[in-house]
């Protein structure tokens, strides 16, 4: 991590060691503005941790909005992640 941002090269060896461990589940909340959905070398890993070694990957939906950017990657653009998110009404805000 650099401060409180992760790096691609960190993320991708904690996924790789979660195939190695054979882990069950993987939960990471954390997100991040994203131009494409479904691309790159992170999603490509993704997905083969999900279909290949049956491992459930849960994800923040995003920590913007709420606007266009509410849902962000991973959680809200990675077809193969469980994405979870809150919702705050204004009954709620009080």
């Amino acid at each position: 991590r650099l401060g409180s941002m992760e790096t691609m090269p960190g993320l991708y060896r904690a996924l790789l060691m979660a195939i190695k461990l054979k882990l069950d589940v993987i939960n990471l909340s954390y997100g991040e503005s994203v131009h494409e959905v479904n691309r790159g070398k992170f999603t490509e890993l993704v997905n083969e941790m999900v279909l290949k070694h049956g491992i459930t990957f849960v994800a923040a939906a995003g920590n913007e909005g709420p606007a266009l950017t509410t849902v962000g990657a991973p959680g809200g653009t990675c077809e193969h992640i469980l994405s979870i998110a809150a919702h705050v009404s204004k009954d709620m805000m009080g």
